[in-house]
């Protein structure tokens, strides 16, 4: 344990957070990072370290510690214990502090954590099964003087050391030097690998983990309801996929904490860049924590992590606003948008009322709107990037309903409202949309015209929703979902407004067909629709979520798994269950059986891969193609890679990931011209793979981008498959299969 003591300079109340300035990966070759060298007197007087048994490193977070409320003494002072990870690191700690009578102050300061001799293993973030990769051993000597290191590698089942697990290296005092050993990729999943060093005394040990994936197409089965007496879901696992790559996961909501929890957790590993993307996992983490406020039986650690999220979420939303107050897609000198304004004055109004926000940002927000009126009470659709309504055949009322919407929700700028409420009245009848019907619906609600108006417009909105409760248009939503993801935007924007106009039973159709419609790892699709989700979720009741005790037993091909009870105390955790061992080509059936008719949620989702040769590359109406001008190197070289991307149609807002062989390293020059001439509009590197961000492909006009990647280390391995899919409409996607690629050392 360690313990550090702050003094701000004011303050009663603290935002604490400790993050890693780089572990000791981020030290070169020569040593420590030029900007971060090592103590020259590390070791107290009389003290010696690392000497008898090592301690086995392997907790390494990027983030140590995030406090946001700290209370201090009455003199500005507090102590924390901390248990510091094992990172051979300086961590960063920083602290805003606000005194009660509204002071604020701020300070940073680092915590080294160091040690004289040390290893670690240097692992790619993904491997394929049956890559084989010379592992990098790199042994850091700052002792006083030449040592000559025993290191010995153990591998976790999964995989296989090639040749000797063992090698002698000399270290000179002062440097750093790396060895390689080989290991296989033999089964699925994440495996250890753990490297002991030792130097007569001195010793230390790390061990990290390898994620291995199956090579193959993978496809993703979710089966999602109400809990019923024998509810059973058919699980169909096709004779020819990748061994190992076959899972089964099993989820159960007791009540609408744990499901919204976990809808907001399920998008946390979407791909993020502009403001909207942003917005995908901070909006719904303020739904939850909202959720959660005044439930006395909420999880106080989720609770605090809850608080944590939106507060860290509420920062970065505010680097969108620009300083008149308009929001725009990426920020700095972005061209701010009446559609994603409208959008963060919502999330802002949301969000203060979890947590503290600047009023000022709130009003500059609806103010920039309300300038930006017509003299007729309209507001003209944008025509700024990736404001997908300028094409559509009613935008100039579906922006006015929506701003107005957004302006009312705020309850700010009222004669505003009032001017676009006046020309919604006067138009109104000319819509036809789902979509902006619903905008319509609910603009006026919030506005309080409880009327005529509004409940005719919700009645012919009843009059286009399907048996199953879904509602579906021709035409894209404002934020480009079409198809499915359309379907389920409309639905549950749709079933809000049959609220606002009183029409509870359609309300509870739509919410009926949210809940069967949810999308495993894509929660309820993009932001807008996750959002209206779970309000929705959130006001319609379909019955208590418990009724006293209840068991629920799984079961998996008649034989018994798993038996939960579930309490009204314990209502709020979900519960999740890995099927996967069971799992074998053919035909089986899940059973989940609570007894009783509930409306507790489930969610059963099947994962497989199948080999590239059985199922080809699926395409959709967008094409790619990957080439690389070299697949045998030597460490060191690069291969350029040439990315082709085009459409049968015009599609706004492609997004393409594009798979890293392990080991190779992105030279970002490629991709930075290709953003400052246009052709991309942002790009990162994310999870192993290079996402690129595109403002939109022409029919019949591809786009072309090229990169380099540079081989760090030997490898007898795959280039992974990469895959281009409009951002808002994920499962229409284009893959191109994998291929094999070697690198070998000078």
């Amino acid at each position: 344990m360690k313990m550090f003591s702050m003094i701000p300079s004011v303050g009663l109340a603290v935002l604490l957070s400790l993050a890693g300035c780089g572990g000791s990966g981020s030290m070169s070759e020569n040593g420590y990072d030029p900007g971060n060298p090592p103590p020259d007197d590390p070791l107290p007087p009389g003290e010696t370290a690392q000497h008898g048994g090592a301690k086995v490193r392997s907790f390494f977070p990027e983030t140590l510690l995030s406090a946001p409320f700290v209370e201090t003494d009455a003199q500005g002072n507090v102590a924390m214990d901390i248990e510091l990870a094992d990172s051979i690191t300086t961590w960063r700690a920083t602290a805003v502090a606000n005194s009660l009578d509204g002071k604020v102050g701020a300070a940073s300061f680092g915590i080294r954590v160091f040690q004289p001799f040390f290893v670690d293993l240097d692992l790619p973030v993904e491997v394929t099964r049956g890559d084989v990769l010379d592992v990098p051993l790199v042994v850091y000597n700052f002792d006083t003087g030449p040592l000559t290191v025993r290191l010995d590698l153990e591998a976790g089942d999964g995989l296989a050391i090639v040749g000797s697990p063992g090698v002698s290296v000399d270290v000179e005092a002062g440097r750093v030097k790396s060895v390689t050993v080989p290991v296989e990729a033999l089964t699925v999943g994440r495996h250890e690998l753990t490297v002991n060093a030792s130097s007569g005394s001195l010793t230390d040990a790390v061990r990290r983990t390898l994620k291995v994936a199956p090579d193959g197409k993978r496809t993703e089965v979710v089966a999602s309801g109400l809990l019923m007496a024998g509810s059973a879901v058919a699980v169909e696992i096709p004779a020819d996929i990748v061994e190992g790559s076959a899972r089964l996961l099993v989820k159960i909501y007791p009540g609408k904490a744990s499901l919204d929890s976990e809808s907001a957790a399920s998008l946390l590993n979407q791909p993020s860049g502009c403001f909207e993307q942003t917005t995908a996992s901070s909006w719904p983490n303020v739904m939850v924590l909202a959720l959660m406020q005044d439930d006395p039986n909420a999880d106080p650690d989720l609770k605090a992590k809850a608080r944590s999220l939106v507060s860290d979420g509420y920062q970065r939303i505010l680097t969108f606003q620009s300083p008149d107050g308009g929001f725009s897609w990426w920020g700095g000198t972005d061209t701010p948008g009446l559609a994603v304004t409208a959008l963060g004055l919502m999330q802002l109004v949301d969000t203060s009322r979890v947590h503290t926000v600047d009023e000022g940002a709130i009003e500059r927000a609806a103010r920039w709107l309300a300038e930006r009126q017509g003299t007729d009470g309209s507001f003209e659709p944008d025509t700024h990037l990736h404001c997908g309504n300028m094409s559509i055949g009613e935008s100039k009322l579906r922006m006015t309903a929506y701003v107005a919407w957004a302006l009312a929700h705020a309850g700010l700028e009222e004669a505003s409202v009032q001017r676009a409420v006046a020309y919604l009245r006067s138009n109104a009848l000319d819509i036809e949309d789902v979509y902006t019907l619903s905008l319509a619906v609910m603009a006026l609600d919030t506005a309080g015209l409880e009327g005529e108006l509004r409940d005719t417009l919700a009645g012919r909105l009843r009059e286009k929703q399907a048996g199953d409760g879904s509602i579906a248009s021709d035409l894209p939503t404002m934020y480009y979902a079409y198809g499915d993801q359309g379907t389920a935007e409309n639905t549950a924007l749709g079933g809000l407004a049959f609220l606002a106009g009183g029409a509870f039973s359609p309300a509870t159709d739509a919410a009926g067909w949210i809940t069967e419609n949810r999308q495993g790892s894509w929660g309820y699709g993009n932001t807008q629709t996750t959002v209206q989700s779970l309000r929705l979720l959130n006001t319609v009741q379909l019955g208590p979520a418990v009724e006293g005790d209840l068991t629920v037993a799984v079961r998996f091909d008649g034989a018994p798994f798993a038996q939960e009870v579930i309490t009204q105390e314990n209502a709020d955790v979900v519960r999740q269950f890995d099927l996967s061992n069971l799992l074998s080509p053919g035909s089986h059936t899940l059973e989940l059986d609570a007894g009783v008719d509930t409306n507790m949620h489930y969610e059963a989702i099947t994962v497989y891969h199948r080999p590239w040769s059985v199922v080809g590359e699926p395409a959709s109406h967008l094409s790619l193609t990957v080439g690389y001008d070299r697949t045998s190197l030597l460490v060191g070289e690069t291969a350029t890679v040439t990315v082709t991307i085009g459409s049968e149609r015009d599609e706004d807002m492609p997004l393409a990931e594009l798979g890293i062989p392990p080991g190779f390293i992105l030279d970002p020059d490629g991709l930075e011209a290709a953003k400052e001439d246009g052709t991309i509009s942002r790009f990162e590197v994310k999870n192993g793979r290079v996402v690129l961000y595109l403002d939109a492909v022409l029919a019949g006009t591809p786009v072309t981008v090229s990169y380099r990647l540079k081989a760090g280390m030997a490898v007898e391995g795959t280039a992974p498959s990469s895959a281009v899919y409009p951002y808002y409409n994920p499962a229409l996607r284009t893959e191109t299969s994998s291929f094999p690629i070697a690198v070998v050392s000078p």
